[in-house]
């Protein structure tokens, strides 16, 4: 693939894919008055952040674009004392810890298969280490709502289909919903430096086996159990200091991301050190000159009540 574009002035003979939206798009859901959403949701200065803050950097990022937690209509049953939520992947606890927090009736559960979670956790909140890929230590119809946001890209394909939904379908109660959050891999309007990145990062994971356009698919899987009334929605975000108000946290982001997977990335391009940091700093210029965006998607759904099985 060769060494990535630099500086230069891009080949004008050199065909370069790119949509090209505006601000309005970009921001089709984000209101222009977000002052009561900052105060619910607010957005730390990017100065607050380092490489060990990713995981808080991309929680509060988040709920700020989705301004929320989740998607699914659960808010009312979630003030129920008997209301059971299961965090998959739950990380450091960032999701979990807050929802327990807003929610204290509500009981909750997270698991994943690190050692992430550093925290003393509050009274309506379990922590369990287990293997995401094999059969979760939980009976049938256990939980009201079953969450799962940033494993996509850690999954094959084939285990995402045939174990990792199926599991959740059968852990989650009937009526009780499950939602999957992740990003696109690819941006809307990338430059030809943005286009050499996402080039590499989805060599990197079909490599592995991970589809790299896996939340094209997460409808169908869930459609293929007995998930019903499957919801898809999408949130545009800005990449870069073309939009001050969350285009350089979103950069952060992006820039965190990239360095996590530098030696795998720089081996697939070709290129050395001093080259890979030349080429992140002129993705950091050309996203403005583009105005590149994300793109990040929740699908969502409803498990059958048994007498709908039938």
């Amino acid at each position: 693939m060769g060494c990535l574009v630099s500086k230069k002035k891009p080949d004008e003979n050199k065909k370069i894919d790119i949509r090209v939206v505006n601000v309005d798009e970009a921001h089709k859901k984000i209101p222009d008055d977000v002052s009561d959403i900052i105060e619910k949701y607010p957005m730390p200065p990017i100065k607050d952040y380092d490489s060990s803050d990713r995981f808080t950097l991309q929680h509060k990022f988040f709920r700020y674009i989705w301004q929320s937690n989740f998607s699914s209509p659960i808010e009312e049953k979630l003030l129920s004392p008997d209301f059971k939520v299961l965090d998959v992947g739950c990380g450091p606890g960032t999701w979990i810890l807050e929802m327990a927090n807003e929610y204290p009736n509500a009981s909750f559960t997270g698991i994943d298969h690190r050692t992430l979670f550093k925290a003393e956790p509050p009274s309506n909140v379990t922590i369990e280490y287990n293997d995401l890929l094999t059969t979760l230590p939980f009976d049938d119809n256990s939980f009201d709502f079953v969450f799962m946001r940033f494993l996509a890209y850690e999954i094959t394909e084939e285990r995402f289909e045939k174990n990792v939904i199926p599991e959740l379908v059968r852990v989650l109660k009937p009526n009780g919903y499950l939602e999957v959050m992740d990003i696109n891999i690819q941006g809307g309007n990338e430059g030809p430096v943005a286009q050499e990145f996402t080039s590499a990062v989805q060599s990197f994971y079909n490599s592995k086996g991970i589809n790299s356009n896996i939340t094209q698919k997460i409808k169908k899987f869930m459609n293929s159990t007995n998930i019903v009334d499957v919801q898809v929605l999408e949130q545009f975000h800005p990449i870069g200091s073309w939009d001050e108000k969350i285009g350089e946290v979103a950069l952060k982001d992006w820039i965190l991301r990239l360095n996590h997977i530098k030696i795998n990335v720089q081996k697939i391009l070709g290129i050395n050190e001093e080259r890979y940091k030349y080429s992140l700093k002129s993705f950091e210029e050309e996203v403005d000159i583009f105005q590149t965006y994300w793109i990040s998607k929740r699908i969502f759904g409803k498990k059958k009540m048994i007498d709908e099985e039938n």
